[in-house]
């Protein structure tokens, strides 16, 4: 089993609700053409955290994870500067394409 956070969080624990507490949501700054809605994009996101993060000691990163399976697994962890993390891990089916191509889709 994939472990999902270190030992300790409560130093981590505490930088992120202290970060939450100042993070204000992300400008949706994009259109879906097909369904007419407005969201944020990736960097919108980004931009919305980029200062507020490193403030608190904290930062995330986004892996590929090599698999067998014909899926895309992407690991995301929130890293403290205490050296404690929390991370997830979301697999996506890749497309018709397969590949690197269906990943990149997926």
């Amino acid at each position: 089993m994939c472990q999902t956070q270190s030992e300790q969080i409560n130093e981590i624990a505490k930088a992120l609700a202290a970060a939450q507490a100042e993070l204000e949501p992300a400008a949706k700054n994009a259109e879906n053409p097909h369904l007419r809605n407005r969201y944020a994009d990736l960097s919108a996101v980004y931009e919305a955290i980029r200062k507020v993060l490193p403030k608190h000691g904290l930062a995330v990163t986004q892996v590929m994870l090599p698999r067998d399976d014909g899926k895309a697994h992407v690991r995301t962890t929130l890293l403290h500067e205490s050296g404690q993390w929390i991370a997830g891990e979301c697999v996506m089916p890749c497309d018709k394409q397969g590949g690197i191509q269906g990943m990149g889709s997926a």
